[in-house]
């Protein structure tokens, strides 16, 4: 009869002890996570936070001003603005321009043509 009466009471105390632990594993899973959440909601909320001060610091009319203050910059006037057609050609040691047109011994340099004389490039190494 004794043998009877301690094998379910085994079985019984086997059983309660694997609930507590499974019970404790379950909690201890709930903290991590109610932390986690936690942790996300305060990085979503700090992250929000950045892109405020983003959008706040790089308004156009408060860089204006710092470039302006700060850097002494100010915007382009608009004569200093003109059309590709009116940038001259760059030349390349070959004679050539940019765009392979053989040039007759001249160099473009802003709106003047220098003669490519051995006199010029004599001076020019000095």
């Amino acid at each position: 009869m004794k043998l009877s009466f301690l094998l379910p009471l085994g079985t019984l105390l086997i059983c309660a002890m694997s609930l507590y632990i499974i019970k404790t594993d379950v909690d201890s899973r709930h903290d991590e996570l109610v932390r986690l959440k936690r942790a996300v909601s305060s990085e979503q909320n700090e992250a929000a936070i950045l892109r405020a001060e983003w959008s706040f610091l790089t308004r156009p009319e408060r860089l204006l001003d710092l470039s302006q203050n700060l850097l002494s910059m100010s915007p382009i006037p608009q004569e200093r603005i003109v059309s590709i057609d009116e940038i001259p050609l760059r030349i390349t040691d070959s004679g050539q321009t940019a765009s392979g047109k053989k040039n007759a011994g001249k160099t473009i340099t802003g709106q003047m043509i220098i003669e490519n004389t051995p006199s010029n490039h004599m001076a020019g190494a000095r």
